[in-house]
């Protein structure tokens, strides 16, 4: 990571780290379900919501970029998990593409739903409410594994 922050001062770019406000993994137990990271958990933790309303605040004085190591957003927690959140913050987001275009937010949302098979609507659920579903299911399939921490299935529902 140093490189990286080296090569952006170079630039004239402030790097500034949010790994542990914004990241995947979390230190607190209530947070995995069966070992996995469950993202609608690790988005209400304190310092989760810290970390997007820096992002937030920083918003109002500079253009922001997320960095992943993953190609696909579809497959990175920040389109998952940070993305949703500033979604519902009415924040514009784009993805930069392995091919250096861009995507909107809502078009990986729409792929989202192509990906899982999904529709876009139903008679007797909103948009709003598919999309909730597609996050929660790509949520699972990205997430972190932690064998080792959490409560079980059952502890959850009862």
């Amino acid at each position: 990571m140093e490189v990286v922050q080296q090569s952006l001062e170079q630039a004239g770019i402030v790097y500034l780290f949010l790994g542990k406000e914004l990241g995947a993994r979390s230190d607190n137990p209530q947070c995995y379900v069966d070992g996995k990271v469950r993202y609608e958990l690790l988005s209400q933790e304190a310092s989760f919501q810290e970390g997007i309303a820096r992002v937030l605040r920083e918003l109002e004085r500079y253009s922001i970029a997320l960095m992943c190591a993953e190609g696909d957003p579809l497959k990175c927690h920040r389109t998952i998990l940070v993305g949703r959140e500033l979604r519902k913050r009415d924040v514009g987001l784009h993805h930069i593409l392995p091919d250096g275009s861009l995507e909107s937010h809502r078009d990986t949302e729409k792929r989202l739903l192509r990906l899982l098979r999904l529709p876009e609507s139903e008679l007797f659920r909103t948009h709003e409410e598919i999309i909730a579903d597609a996050y929660a299911i790509q949520g699972q399939r990205i997430a972190y594994v932690n064998k080792g921490i959490g409560r079980s299935i059952s502890e959850v529902h009862t």
